[in-house]
């Protein structure tokens, strides 16, 4: 107490100590009385006291007496469980380990992290951990961050914005009609999007989940809901345009708590909801084992792995894949640790896409889906610059924490002097889509809008084939003076492939021909190719290698499969030494078989189109 009150008195840099000793500090062995602090004022000369009296009278106006609040203390005995009130942050940490020779990074001798900020260690939102004995984590006053999500966005107006707007958007589906207080409803939907974005509020996960158990929604009926929110947040976001992708984020992190199913990927949703985040749960590391033993079997792989405990590496890319699963925006450490840990190791796109490989099948193994699959492979693609230590756009980012902004600026110009969008609907759409466009095609690595989200939102749009070849051709433009790697260009180019695909055609050829034209089509190719001399040198083992692989390309054309990109079909088939003309004698027979079993002409052509534009890679030219 003697201590606070020497900071707070004027007088501190005399040492007094008005408790213990006299006015006659000099004579220390004369004892006197106690003196009060009242009676040490009257004994200072008047200028002394005038000063005390002065800055006494100027705090007590600066400082007017406040009406006493009594503290609201919860009953924590009486609350429910599972609540949680805010957001934990995690920083990200930055180091400078040894770089490419011409990589950006060496010429100005930045830290490794990929991120746009390069001056600060950026903040990342994560999850808070929600236990069955109700963890209560709470916002100190210091923690409070200017970099939350929803300060990014124009803070709670845009939220009341959101939530007001998807109400008028939704209010006519047949499960929102069934609420009885729609106005409660849009209160309490507004109160989970703040603590999704980092605001300290009170919100129940188990309550959210079991509130929808008996509504039985489905995945589609997810997806629409959630393009109902995605178009608010467009109309409402105050700040940039890109920010939309880690708003579709933030809301998949919570799919499965809407969506009620026991599948394998709603399990590894779910826990990353439930538990600690740094976690990863059993079967994921169980896949990593797996991936790891098949790697072992591979000899062109397993000399990198020679002295290595395979059990700790398997927790590392358990960690890795956990995180690229779970929807989480805060990925640029795996980055910063991939490329700082392969890049001694000259790895080529060979070893790239036989891990990848391996990987995709314990994924099969342990029940996970295609469309599941592809979402953590096209993650892992936005890797492969790190792995085989080549630079990106990403690492030019880096360089300079303005380039991406200046890069849109300048993509945005280009854009409105294409004369291929004088028919485009208005000119702030359009440079909407500049952001969304550049950061979509070059942050691969990081959780996007999802195949689904793309279809939803574009649905009801006309959208001509010139603005897409239009949009391309201008970012390859932009792009030009970079010296990216064959590899790199190859990535962007297929992403732009696939672009395409999913916003013109709002549904697959299986979707539309059925499981059984497939199995038909597939037998018939089967049949024609085992009486062909042509390939009897790509299918040793006919019986089973032909029908194995056949099966793997029909999936790959009628379903628009994303798993493995052009630079991984280079790597597969390079061996086989496929010619053009085998190459397009295989196409017409697809073609062929397509037309006896009365495929649409449309989809046969989609099938060609398809075909020719990965001929390059099949074919190694």
């Amino acid at each position: 107490m003697n201590h606070q009150f020497q900071q707070g008195c004027p007088f501190s840099g005399r040492q007094y100590d008005f408790l213990t000793e006299s006015d006659n500090h000099l004579d220390k062995k004369r004892v006197k009385p106690i003196q009060s602090f009242a009676d040490y004022v009257n004994t200072l000369p008047e200028q002394r006291q005038a000063k005390i009296h002065r800055q006494h009278t100027e705090i007590i106006k600066k400082s007017p007496t406040l009406p006493k609040l009594e503290p609201v203390i919860p009953e924590l005995q009486k609350m429910k469980e599972h609540f949680v009130l805010s957001m934990t942050k995690n920083i990200v940490p930055q180091s400078c380990p040894g770089n490419h020779p011409m990589s950006p990074r060496c010429k100005v001798h930045m830290p490794l992290s990929i991120t746009r900020k390069s001056s600060n260690s950026q903040k990342q939102i994560k999850l808070s951990p929600i236990t069955s004995k109700s963890a209560f984590c709470i916002r100190l006053p210091q923690e409070e961050d200017d970099g939350i999500f929803l300060t990014k966005i124009g803070g709670e107006e845009t939220i009341r914005g959101i939530a007001r707007l998807f109400h008028q958007y939704s209010q006519s589906h047949p499960i929102i009609q069934k609420i009885d207080d729609p106005q409660m409803y849009e209160l309490k939907f507004a109160t989970f999007l703040e603590y999704i974005m980092g605001k300290p509020v009170f919100f129940n996960i188990e309550t959210l989940k079991q509130k929808h158990i008996p509504l039985h929604i489905t995945n589609e009926q997810y997806n629409q809901f959630k393009s109902y929110l995605i178009s608010s947040f467009i109309k409402c976001n105050k700040g940039p345009p890109e920010l939309i992708f880690e708003f579709s984020a933030l809301i998949e992190q919570y799919k499965y708590c809407i969506i009620t199913t026991e599948q394998t990927f709603a399990q590894i949703f779910n826990k990353k909801t439930e538990n600690n985040t740094e976690e990863t749960p059993e079967s994921i590391v169980n896949l990593a084992d797996q991936t790891y033993q098949k790697i072992q079997e591979d000899q062109t792989l397993c000399e990198y792995f020679i002295g290595i405990r395979m059990d700790e590496q398997a927790k590392k890319l358990g960690k890795i894949v956990h995180q690229m699963m779970g929807w989480d925006c805060s990925v640029d450490y795996v980055l910063n640790y991939l490329r700082k840990s392969h890049q001694k190791m000259n790895l080529t796109n060979v070893h790239f896409t036989l891990f990848k490989s391996y990987l995709v099948e314990s994924m099969k193994d342990i029940g996970l889906k295609e469309d599941q699959i592809e979402l953590i492979t096209q993650r892992m693609d936005g890797y492969r610059s790190c792995i085989v230590n080549q630079d990106c756009l990403l690492d030019f980012y880096f360089q300079s924490s303005t380039l991406f902004k200046v890069q849109v600026k300048k993509y945005e110009v280009l854009l409105q002097k294409d004369p291929r969008f004088r028919n485009f609907p208005n000119l702030p759409a359009l440079l909407r889509h500049a952001h969304f466009l550049l950061k979509y095609v070059t942050h691969q690595h990081q959780p996007l809008l999802t195949k689904t989200d793309l279809k939803t939102l574009h649905k009801h749009c006309v959208i001509q084939h010139e603005w897409i070849d239009a949009f391309r051709d201008n970012f390859f433009h932009l792009i030009k003076n970079y010296t990216l790697d064959r590899l790199i260009l190859q990535d962007y180019a297929d992403t732009w492939f696939q672009l395409r695909y999913t916003i013109m055609n709002q549904c697959t050829i299986e979707s539309v021909v059925g499981q059984s034209v497939i199995d038909s089509v597939q037998f018939k190719i089967q049949i024609n190719l085992q009486d062909n001399e042509i390939y009897s040198d790509h299918f040793r083992n006919a019986d089973y290698q032909i029908k194995s692989h056949i099966k793997k390309i029909i999936a790959f054309i009628f379903k628009n499969s994303q798993i493995y990109k052009s630079n991984d079909l280079r790597v597969i088939h390079y061996p086989l030494k496929i010619s053009e003309q085998t190459f397009n004698l295989f196409v017409q027979l697809i073609k062929q078989v397509m037309q006896e079993e009365k495929v649409p002409a449309q989809l046969i052509l989609l099938a060609e189109q398809i075909c020719q534009y990965y001929r390059n890679s099949i074919c190694n030219l």
